[in-house]
């Protein structure tokens, strides 16, 4: 080997040693500093930042039939979002920028993702957002971005349910059969199994139980004459828009929630809407 080629053999050697032992911050996307226009309300707020996660996404949406007809990027993918943003980092930032990936004492292993030091934390962080349903995070996000005040941030839907029936932070509990939604308002329902299938059922829990139920609330961010337009993080694995159908008094129509299920034989159970649709929570700030 002659001196030249030794040399750039030493020096790769020593450069290859070098990235392998030593630790390196790894950048991971920040939030953009928000600042709103003076006159511009709370609502507005919830719903503008609300639309910007949603674009971020490429504007996947679910029609009023309960149909997905647009759907382009999933939560783990290492693809740049529309605003050069990798998939994953965004919704590391919904949890480390909302507060709530510090309430999750149940998963040690996310704490490397408040801070991101050595390549080897970006496979951790990414397998993080795969494991943990992150809806919950993704609203306390929109909340804190828009300076909601009083919010009470949680990695868990219910908690802020249950703070809206206790008349605490920025919401406040109401019957989704009865009560119009406006910008800024949230439409909640439960998950899994429950037997809890109405809004006096949801009271009588919350009179009677402590322990959390299984949730997904999504934001309204817009009303239409016919239909009103909610945003949620963590929908089919990407933030998306859903919208529902308005009668003339502009309450919702919601879909059935029977037990049918959907198969190839009933299409007419196949609606990404049919939800167990039990509250309504609205800003009250």
């Amino acid at each position: 080997m002659n001196g030249l080629k030794r040399t750039l053999f030493i020096g790769v050697s020593l450069w290859l040693t070098a990235c392998a032992t030593k630790p390196s911050t790894t950048a991971v996307w920040q939030s953009p500093p928000v600042v709103f226009p003076a006159k511009m309300s709370v609502a507005e707020r919830i719903a503008h930042i609300a639309q910007r996660e949603h674009a971020a996404w490429y504007g996947s949406f679910i029609d009023t039939q309960g149909r997905l007809r647009h759907y382009r990027m999933a939560e783990g993918e290492a693809k740049r979002l529309q605003d050069g943003s990798m998939a994953w980092e965004r919704v590391i930032a919904y949890w480390r920028d909302s507060g709530s990936l510090a309430l999750l004492p149940w998963h040690h292993r996310s704490r490397q993702c408040l801070h991101i030091q050595k390549p080897s934390h970006i496979q951790t962080c990414r397998l993080f957002t795969l494991d943990a349903a992150w809806s919950a995070a993704f609203v306390s996000y929109v909340m804190v971005q828009a300076q909601v005040p009083q919010f009470h941030v949680s990695p868990r839907h219910f908690d802020y349910i249950r703070a809206a029936w206790q008349q605490q932070g920025a919401y406040r509990l109401h019957n989704p059969a009865h009560t119009p939604l406006n910008t800024g308002d949230m439409l909640c329902y439960l998950r899994g199994q429950t037997p809890i299938r109405s809004y006096p059922a949801l009271l009588d829990y919350l009179q009677q139980q402590d322990a959390w139920l299984p949730a997904h609330c999504d934001i309204v961010v817009a009303t239409q004459p016919q239909e009103i337009w909610l945003i949620g993080g963590n929908v089919f694995n990407t933030v998306a828009l859903r919208k529902l159908p308005l009668d003339a008094q502009g309450h919702l129509i919601l879909p059935p929630t029977d037990n049918a299920a959907c198969t190839v034989h009933h299409e007419a159970a196949c609606n990404m809407n049919r939800q167990n649709w039990v509250a309504v929570l609205k800003l009250a700030v």
